[in-house]
């Protein structure tokens, strides 16, 4: 036993200053308004993937028809100007154990009725939803700008280095004595000229110290050991008219000429730091004393690079920037994530290189350019940017949005086992379902492919499949996806700044180290084996690290080698019908007598409670 009510939203959306008529969406608003009673009798609701992504939602299928009074209802309203704008809802509401029990929901707008004003009849046909996402999908286009979230500072390397160096040399000699000893454990080798590094006055701060054992040699009467000991000092550099802060910046070279001076500080602005390098201890071998004597050699080699460290205090943490769009969705609470957020990534199984991501707009990455006031993007991008990870996104009960790998939502929204739902493998009408078939839509590779990428493991390579099920056809034989609005090639983004767009965005992941400062780690890239910066993120290891799970076959060729994958459901059984399933979740695997069938759509018939499912199965 079914019955339609009519709900209405006394509020005028014609007065709301928001861009998701934040009206619309609050349920608690609309106030009952009356019962209807339509002609149907094919009504089903359908569950379904809206448009290609990881979640479902209910859609009521088939024909309902007002005629008598609720039509001229319905036809009143259509000649009401004030009235036709106004929110109304549907309720579809079921008799179970004693009480009335909605079942679907839906937005009810007579725009949708096709009028036979012949035979006084008006008829929907769909109706659209109105569930948790609907507030999201309606407005996913919308605009924010990143720039109102929360700035922090970012350390990353760049590759435009200009030298300064200064090569000085100076000799320690042991066991220059009459007996031939060398004095113990000796821990003077080098002494810095410390008068030539004045501390306060240039900047330089030691970053690192290295002692190379250069071989063995003879002087003329005694055996040497040569030592080269490398120093590298760093200071930040900064060109500008005036001081940016006397108490931090000494100038080093004035601007002749109109140019801009030239102004020193300590490295990473550590001032604070003790500047104790007088010596430099190391532990040695000693050599038998009774053969010869032994003298040490050292070579200083002072690299002053100028610029290697960029700090960039133009960043932003991606999760601030989802919740600040997620903010706009006025039913929405926060956004959760275990493949972002845990400690553990869920699919590597390693430590997760993902909780600490940033984004900048895109001409932030310029080092000479003022700071952007705007960096516009919206939901439908960050759906969009979560696909390089395979990932997708989907509202819990407690109205949060929860994004995760497809994994996640293949298992059953479970990373672990799969969660099991119906079991209708000894289910008679199941049984004489035996019609299975192929999917069609396997492509020979499929390739990603982000702007402003130049280095060969940020290009990457496409997945490459081979078997006698995978479509050759052309114009349907690969698969792109595409980020033109997204950059995460680092080494080519700091190399050719002037070379880049103004628009756009630059992602990148970074750690945290023992200073607590954030900062572009380096990887190996995945083809080229290379050391490369923000390698997290290129297109080889985001295959290598996401890619593997639900590829076309269950083996294909991965940056360039073989590689075994996590095969997907490639097999279709369609109209397959079940009976009294009252607890059917769609998310969940449904068992039958072929194997363990994942839900690609259901449909259930209001009449005869039947339950037409469309599943597919691994081989």
């Amino acid at each position: 036993m079914y019955k339609f009510e009519i709900h209405r939203n006394p509020n005028n959306p014609l007065s709301s200053s928001t861009y998701d008529d934040q009206i619309r969406y609050y349920e608690a608003l609309y106030r009952f308004e009356r019962n209807i009673n339509p002609v149907w009798s094919d009504l089903s609701i359908k569950h379904e993937k809206d448009d290609g992504r990881f979640f479902f939602r209910e859609h009521l299928d088939g024909d309902l028809t007002l005629i008598g009074s609720d039509y001229e209802w319905a036809n009143k309203l259509l000649n009401d100007v004030g009235e036709i704008n106004m929110y109304r809802l549907l309720y579809l509401k079921e008799y179970k154990n004693g009480s009335w029990e909605i079942i679907w929901t839906g937005f009810f707008s007579i725009a949708d009725g096709e009028f036979d004003l012949a035979k006084c009849s008006v008829t929907f046909k769909e109706l659209l939803v109105f569930d948790k996402y609907s507030v999201v999908l309606e407005n996913i286009e919308k605009k924010v700008n990143l720039i109102d979230s929360p700035n922090i500072p970012v350390f990353y390397e760049i590759h435009t280095y200009s030298y300064e160096t200064d090569i000085s040399t100076t000799q320690e000699y042991y066991g220059i004595s009459g007996n031939c000893t060398t004095p113990s454990a000796p821990s003077l080798i080098f002494v810095l000229e410390a008068e030539k590094y004045p501390d306060e006055l240039e900047k330089w701060t030691l970053y690192s110290k290295k002692t190379s054992y250069g071989g063995q040699g003879y002087n003329g009467s005694t055996w040497s050991w040569i030592y080269n000991i490398t120093l590298e000092y760093r200071r930040d550099i900064a060109y500008a008219n005036a001081n940016p802060d006397v108490s931090k910046w000494v100038l080093i070279e004035a601007g002749v000429g109109g140019a801009l001076n030239k102004y020193a500080r300590h490295y990473k602005d550590m001032d604070s730091l003790s500047f104790n390098v007088v010596q430099y201890s190391r532990q040695y071998e000693v050599l038998p004393l009774s053969t010869y004597c032994t003298f040490r050699y050292a070579t200083n080699t002072v690299i002053l690079p100028s610029d290697l460290e960029v700090e960039n205090d133009r960043a932003r943490l991606f999760t601030a920037a989802i919740s600040l769009i997620i903010a706009e969705f006025s039913t929405i609470n926060s956004y959760e994530s275990l493949f972002f957020n845990g400690v553990t990534n869920p699919i590597t199984g390693t430590v997760n290189r993902l909780n600490n991501i940033v984004i900048f707009q895109l001409s932030d990455m310029r080092p000479t350019s003022d700071a952007a006031t705007l960096g516009m993007f919206s939901f439908k991008d960050v759906e969009n940017w979560l696909r390089m990870f395979q990932c997708g996104w989907y509202i819990d009960e407690y109205s949060n949005i929860k994004i995760e790998h497809r994994k996640y939502f293949d298992l059953g929204l479970s990373y672990s086992v799969a969660t099991n739902g119906l079991d209708i493998s000894s289910n008679q009408d199941v049984l004489n379902v035996k019609t299975i078939s192929y999917t069609k839509d396997l492509p020979q590779q499929e390739s990603m492919e982000f702007a402003y990428s130049n280095n060969q493991d940020f290009v990457g390579l496409p997945i490459i499949y081979h078997g006698n099920i995978v479509n050759r056809r052309e114009g349907s034989n690969s698969s792109t996806l595409s980020f033109s609005n997204l950059s995460t090639d680092l080494t080519y983004i700091t190399s050719n700044s002037d070379a880049i767009g103004k628009d756009g965005f630059f992602m990148a992941t970074v750690e945290i180290n023992g200073l607590g400062e954030l900062r572009v780690p380096q990887t190996n890239g995945a083809i080229s084996s290379a050391l490369i910066w923000n390698g997290f993120l290129s297109v080889a290891n985001l295959q290598k690290d996401y890619w593997k799970w639900w590829r076309s076959i269950s083996k294909g060729v991965m940056n360039g080698a073989i590689t075994d994958f996590t095969e997907k459901n490639n097999i279709i059984q369609e109209d397959l019908i079940v009976t009294n399933c009252s607890d059917f979740n769609p998310y969940h695997i449904v068992i039958t007598s072929y194997g363990d069938g994942k839900v690609e759509s259901a449909v259930l018939a209001l009449k005869d409670k039947r339950l037409t499912l469309k599943l597919s199965y691994g081989e």
